[in-house]
């Protein structure tokens, strides 16, 4: 930049991103989520809440990464598009995402929600709460939870938490809720689909339910020591990833990452994680201007004044820039 030898031919970005270094991109993605994560309060007390789901996208039709992401296949034959699963992590306050982790859904070397999600958890700053849904409320999610140094905050199936109830103790009740102890023990089947948990592996949980309204009762696992109403109050925001993994695919089009490697699908795809940090933390700050709650803004509507304000204008100066981010930010405020 300061050579002044940027080139503006495509050809040269191209070759731009093949030189840059998969580690690069990484240690970027990292670097922007836990600086923007450093900046928002935590969720509970002095723990941060990070919203656990899983994903898939499908990738560009190339001999390399249909080799690592085999596509569907039914009685007709194998697919055309490769199909990647993804286990993703926000925090709840700063609505940031962390760097996913990612394996085929399908083929020989296939790899399930739950294994990606156990290494997602393991990247998590310690004492984080883990909010899941009933995908992961299975003992081997909670155990590799509170192996981390983490604290699980998880769903659960009607007929498992049948089950923990008549292994445990009720230990309080109010008007719409109530609270067991439970020694919960792996069953049979959870020691065959994990041979590695230890054979005295067990786990000291709170399992609640909350009755929300006539159609609608929540049962948590967890380890917080807050009461059920508090838990319930907490898990009840679990549905905002979904909202975030819907503005990363479709209004980032992250859904169309046409990489032909599969290193260039991964730099791909943690730059455009990178990105999507980035107009967060421009919403959150034209939220704190409208003194509006972050959610009150679109997404969408804040991403195209974001693209069209500071990504379509190239400028050099940076008392100049700095006008066009305040007038951006205006315009921002707006889009409730």
């Amino acid at each position: 930049l300061r050579e002044k030898k940027l080139s503006a031919k495509t050809g040269s970005y191209s070759a731009g991103r093949q030189r840059l270094p998969l580690e690069v991109a990484e240690w970027f993605s990292t670097e922007v989520s836990n600086a923007i994560i450093a900046t928002a309060p935590p969720s509970l007390g002095n723990r941060r809440a990070f919203l656990l789901d899983g994903t898939t996208t499908t990738l560009a039709p190339e001999k390399e990464l249909r080799a690592a992401f085999p596509p569907a296949s039914n009685q007709h034959g194998e697919g055309v598009w490769p199909v990647a699963l993804l286990a993703v992590t926000h925090e709840l306050e700063s609505g940031c995402a962390m760097q996913p982790e990612i394996g085929p859904m399908y083929g020989p070397n296939a790899v399930s929600e739950v294994e990606l999600a156990r290494a997602c958890i393991q990247r998590l700053p310690p004492n984080s709460i883990v909010i899941g849904d009933v995908n992961f409320g299975i003992f081997s999610v909670v155990w590799a939870t509170v192996q981390s140094g983490q604290i699980p905050l998880f769903r659960l199936s009607p007929s498992r938490f049948a089950a923990l109830c008549r292994q445990g103790v009720l230990d309080s009740q109010g008007v719409n809720w109530k609270t067991w102890t439970v020694r919960w023990k792996p069953s049979t089947k959870d020691r065959q689909s994990n041979p590695e948990l230890p054979a005295d592996a067990v786990l000291d949980v709170l399992v609640h339910e909350v009755v929300i309204n006539p159609k609608l009762t929540l049962r948590l696992v967890t380890l917080l020591s807050e009461s059920a109403p508090i838990a319930a109050t907490l898990y009840g925001k679990r549905w905002e990833v979904e909202v975030d993994i819907r503005n990363v695919k479709v209004v980032l089009d992250t859904e169309s990452i046409r990489a032909r490697s599969l290193e260039m699908f991964r730099k791909e795809l943690l730059t455009s994680m990178a990105a999507y940090n980035l107009v967060i933390q421009f919403r959150r700050q034209a939220a704190r201007l409208a003194k509006l709650p972050v959610k009150r803004l679109s997404f969408t509507s804040v991403w195209t004044t974001f693209r069209q304000f500071l990504l379509t204008h190239f400028s050099t100066d940076p008392a100049l820039w700095r006008d066009r981010f305040e007038t951006a930010l205006s315009y921002a405020m707006r889009g409730k």
